[in-house]
């Protein structure tokens, strides 16, 4: 039987609310038990190897995703049962709980548990998942040598303060925790160690991507209409200022950004609208390197902003200069507005699935414009 499908809904009581989160948590358990998971990674395991990057969607991508809806909504049912859950009351009432993300105590079961209630119907994220698990399948694990690390830290706003944060590469210290280390892949956390802002902390991706530098960049970096072909979650842009160029500075904008954020992010208070200026530095901070910062700009407070500001560096991949590069991006949370089990299930899931996606996507459209012309 198919989940009802959710809509926005208004605020639960506090018994409400706590009883919610009592059912996610024993869902989440069973979810996590081995009943469910083995059955999902055997899943993944039989038919991540169907899916392409570089190829357009195949019928046999929807068939294989409509099985595992199927599947995971039968064992869903069940482990509901099993555990006294009442799957379709938990599913009414998760737009309105997780509304109020902010103040519900949610433990780590629990939010692999929503993930899987929100996401289960969307195609892209599954695809994304199972592009993830193929990678991980080819890739294996242990620790990638050599990758860029670059740091965020204490307000940056500007191109200087920029530049000076960026210069701190290859940080290994202590003070990151890491949360996941594979070949392909690592995600780490640290406070921010900001005076202004003392519960702020930062959030680590690096990603070893199958495309080039040039396309990652213009991945990166364009925000005109032609985004639209490769990020879902963008809906439209405008110039405010262009900045006076200065050596070095491939790109200095302002931007007023929209966004359709995914569910969990947008009801836990992600917005949908950004105003940010857009840098893109060449060979900083080494020679081959690239920096690029997403900075506050304008009325930061108005638009209360979780994200106090985002930057990373890009380079070609060593391995393979030619056709892949290494991604670090790194975010400036404000610890008080985003839980941290949010915070936690962005790093693992969210962030990876995110760019994996974009990247499919990407190379569906520069394929597309290529055989036009």
């Amino acid at each position: 039987r198919r989940a009802t499908p959710m809509a926005d809904g208004g605020k639960l009581t506090p018994a409400e609310a706590e009883e919610t989160a009592a059912w996610l948590k024993t869902l989440g358990a069973q979810l996590q038990g081995p009943s469910f998971q083995d059955w999902s990674r055997g899943f993944i395991a039989a038919h991540c190897g169907a899916f392409d990057l570089a190829e357009e969607n195949k019928l046999e991508y929807t068939r294989v995703h409509e099985a595992y809806q199927a599947g995971a909504e039968e064992r869903l049912e069940v482990a509901g049962r099993e555990a006294g859950v009442p799957v379709e009351a938990l599913l009414a009432r998760l737009p309105a709980f997780v509304a109020s993300a902010r103040e519900q105590a949610v433990d780590e079961a629990a939010a692999e548990c929503l993930d899987t209630l929100t996401s289960l119907t969307d195609f892209e994220a599954f695809k994304a998942t199972m592009l993830v698990a193929k990678r991980d399948r080819e890739g294996g694990a242990g620790q990638e040598e050599g990758m860029a690390y670059a740091e965020l830290a204490q307000g940056v706003q500007d191109l200087e303060g920029l530049m000076r944060m960026a210069s701190h590469a290859d940080d290994h210290g202590e003070a990151w925790t890491v949360l996941t280390d594979k070949d392909w892949i690592r995600i780490s956390r640290k406070p921010a160690q900001d005076p202004a802002r003392p519960n702020e902390q930062l959030l680590r991706v690096t990603l070893r991507m199958d495309l080039p530098l040039a396309d990652m960049r213009r991945m990166l970096l364009e925000y005109g209409p032609d985004r639209r072909h490769w990020d879902d979650t963008f809906r439209g842009a405008e110039v405010l200022e262009t900045f006076p160029g200065r050596p070095g500075v491939a790109l200095d904008q302002a931007l007023h950004i929209r966004f359709a954020m995914p569910f969990l992010l947008r009801a836990a208070g992600l917005p949908n609208e950004l105003t940010a200026r857009l840098v893109w530095v060449e060979d900083a901070p080494r020679k081959g390197e690239h920096t690029f910062g997403m900075l506050p700009w304008g009325d930061q407070g108005a638009q209360k902003n979780m994200v106090s500001s985002a930057m990373g560096v890009v380079k070609a991949d060593p391995q393979s200069p030619e056709d892949r590069s290494i991604y670090t991006g790194i975010e400036q949370f404000a610890a008080s507005g985003m839980p941290d089990w949010l915070l936690g299930w962005m790093a693992r899931t969210f962030s990876p699935r995110y760019m994996m996606g974009m990247a499919d996507r990407y190379k569906k459209f520069k394929a597309g414009t290529s055989a036009k012309k």
